[in-house]
């Protein structure tokens, strides 16, 4: 399961690599669909590498990257 999360986050930051460099070359519209066609990718395999405590409403995935997880 980590090889395919890994996977999919590699996707994820070509994706939000490709709307960087649209953006440096003030294409924004591009910019701003391939940085949320990053996000929409990025998101499920973080979801899945979190515990499943985790995973529901009213949690703040920031908190965890910040603070870590708590045990």
């Amino acid at each position: 399961m980590l090889e395919e999360i890994e996977r999919e986050m590699e996707v994820a930051e070509e994706e939000l690599s490709s709307a960087y460099i649209l953006f440096e070359h003030e294409k924004y519209r591009d910019a701003i669909s391939r940085a949320y066609v990053s996000r929409l990718k990025g998101a499920p395999p973080v979801q899945r590498a979190l515990p499943q405590e985790a995973r529901g409403h009213g949690f703040d995935v920031r908190e965890v990257l910040r603070e870590g997880w708590p045990c």
